[in-house]
């Protein structure tokens, strides 16, 4: 038995797309409004650069007396409405994925950081402006943009309380949440569009250059868990949904992959999306199973990522990126598992942790 344990960060951790901005030109346009008097308003953010008004999201029209932007004015976040600035007391640090969410209950303007209440105080219960939708990063007529990385925008028709906020901020939503009136994963990866779930309130990206999606190997935000049982009698493509069971593809933070003994042959299965991500993969196929093609990036917002091989003879030929969280990989005497590719990434690898590993490991 091989045994390798190297320490791993604490921190909550996931993988996804996210939009990068850079300039003052660039900004997603939408058509989604929030009409009532109450609201709250919820993004993630890395800021790269302070500047005076880093503008993360707005439903704003010039001269209206409800005009609003939420926006970082230095290091500190602001809530802007008709010509009022409210600002937070907590700096934001540079570099580092924060939630920030800004609520209107009735004349109280509230300012959340990473689920925390920062400031309350006495706002303008101006109406917000109607003939214009929500933006994120910036606005086309303010000339402010944000520098910096955006995730996950969030609009409700209601007040949601600290204590609503602080549960739901690491999880991505589904779009049917009561109150919910619009929903921007910013995930969707290459392209001009970034998709609405609410309410089919598709934003476009615009500017010069436009805004880039990059990949967030640190993103605190976990998908809905997706169990994929590989359910095709031979090998195939990864992405094809007629392979899985129930057309149930695992893509995503902590999904799971599993790969059983209901057929008698061997698999080989190719990776043919970018990214793949994988919370647990677990081996039990008599025959074994050979997986190939493109990147696998191990990812799990809360635990470590985790490879369980229970019988067989394996290999895994796929590049492997380990998220902070890292991987751990199990055997069982008398399987096997030889890793083909190369192995990256800022996590740790651990190889047969427990005791009852036993089975072959090969680096």
């Amino acid at each position: 038995m091989l045994a390798v344990a190297l320490a791993r960060p604490d921190a909550v951790c996931a993988a996804d797309y996210v939009l990068t901005f850079a300039n003052t030109s660039q900004v997603v346009n939408t058509s989604a409004k929030v009409t009532t008097a109450n609201f709250t308003f919820e993004a993630w953010i890395k800021v790269a650069a302070y500047t005076s008004e880093n503008h993360i999201f707005a439903q704003y029209v010039g001269g209206q007396t409800g005009r609003m932007i939420g926006f970082l004015q230095n290091t500190k976040m602001c809530l802007f409405i008709g010509g009022n600035y409210y600002l937070g007391n907590a700096s934001i640090p540079s570099n580092t994925w924060t939630h920030i969410a800004v609520t209107r209950s009735g004349t109280t303007g509230s300012i959340y950081i990473n689920g925390l209440l920062d400031r309350a105080q006495t706002v303008t219960t101006a109406a917000l402006p109607t003939s214009y939708g929500i933006t994120i990063g910036g606005d086309s007529n303010l000339n402010s943009g944000f520098r910096g990385q955006i995730a996950d925008v969030r609009a409700w028709s209601v007040v949601r309380l600290q204590p609503q906020i602080f549960a739901s901020m690491n999880a991505r939503l589904s779009g049917t949440e009561s109150g919910l009136v619009a929903y921007w994963p910013v995930s969707d990866g290459p392209g001009t569009a970034v998709n609405e779930l609410v309410a089919n309130a598709d934003g476009t990206i615009v500017g010069t250059p436009l805004p880039t999606w990059t990949f967030s190997g640190d993103l605190p935000l976990a998908n809905p868990v997706t169990l994929g049982s590989w359910n095709a009698p031979s090998g195939g493509n990864w992405s094809d949904a007629a392979n899985w069971l129930a057309g149930s593809v695992p893509n995503g933070d902590s999904h799971w992959s599993i790969f059983t003994n209901h057929t008698e042959s061997a698999l080989t299965v190719t990776n043919d999306l970018s990214p793949l991500l994988l919370g647990k993969v677990i081996l039990s196929n008599p025959k074994g199973c050979a997986l190939t093609g493109s990147a696998v990036t191990f990812t799990n917002i809360t635990f470590q990522s985790a490879m369980s091989v229970t019988t067989g003879t394996n290999t895994f030929d796929a590049p492997a990126d380990l998220g902070c969280n890292g991987l751990a990989v199990s055997t069982l005497t008398p399987s096997a598992i030889t890793f083909g590719g190369v192995l990256g990434g800022s996590g740790a690898l651990s190889l047969n942790p427990a005791a009852s590993g036993g089975g072959r490991i090969t680096l």
